[in-house]
């Protein structure tokens, strides 16, 4: 079994439906299941193209259907101008603090984790850990190296208030860590930390911050938030899966989505 959120890179023409058995073969497996999230622009034809290449599209699925994407700029009014008045006047409030965000180079993976656990304290989620491991971040950091941009703001003592990262890849920045600590959310430090990594980003090349997944209805807080930025909503292609044999598709598909309830 096989799940890759972020689904497939390369030439997407060259996926048919020899796939699943070619990757069985390769694996020298008894059975297998592949489902994958394709984080591009869902279109008829890429629909119909996946459909006809033995791919099933899943009505139940694990990530978010939909996303954000933010125009970055390098010149700060620019940036706050398409943002809500409520977003740009939570954002006035972080301008109190007297510390500003910095780009957070040679980062520390157990800050890092200390971060994720103050948050996980805070929201105390049932069932969902939003906690990175030490080693997992270092990981990180060692295979994207400069391409993983990290924002860090602090208190007047240099205690971490929140951490907002994203990877680079060519004019596209990926949201890929936020983390506010409960202090840091008293300040509204988030929205500065925000504001700075996009900058940033800019002046890297990039034209776009993919802010992540979106549930308006389950998750309206981190909705509102991102779309207070001004940020754009997009559908992505979604959720596929395929297995061989064919038959074991529709059994495992069930229990994933059961027990992803």
């Amino acid at each position: 079994m096989a799940w890759a959120p972020g689904g497939f890179g390369g030439n997407l023409t060259l996926l048919n439906n020899e796939f699943s058995s070619l990757l069985k073969h390769l694996l020298a497996a008894r059975f297998l299941y592949v489902r994958f999230g394709m984080m591009i622009e869902s279109t008829e034809k890429q629909a119909s193209h996946f459909a006809s290449a033995g791919f099933r599209k899943i009505q139940n699925p694990i990530g978010a259907k939909q996303s954000m994407l933010l125009s970055v700029h390098a010149d700060q009014e620019t940036m706050l101008t398409a943002t809500s008045s409520n977003w740009k006047r939570n954002y006035k409030r972080s301008l109190r603090s007297p510390t500003a965000p910095y780009v957070w180079n040679n980062a520390s993976p157990d800050q890092l984790e200390d971060a994720y656990r103050l948050m996980d304290e805070y929201k105390k989620v049932e069932g969902v850990k939003l906690q990175m491991t030490t080693s997992e971040i270092r990981s990180i950091q060692e295979c994207f190296g400069h391409d993983l941009v990290l924002i860090r703001m602090d208190d007047e003592a240099g205690t971490l208030l929140s951490v907002r990262g994203a990877l680079i890849q060519q004019s596209t920045a990926w949201d890929f860590i936020a983390v506010t600590t409960p202090e840091g959310r008293k300040t509204y430090s988030s929205h500065r930390s925000l504001i700075s990594l996009a900058q940033e980003c800019a002046k890297r090349g990039c034209t776009t911050l993919e802010l992540g997944g979106i549930d308006p209805e389950k998750n309206k807080g981190v909705f509102d938030f991102k779309n207070g930025t001004g940020a754009q909503i997009t559908t992505y292609l979604g959720e596929w899966e395929a297995a061989h044999p064919s038959w074991i598709r529709s059994v495992i598909s069930r229990i994933i989505s059961a027990k992803a309830q």
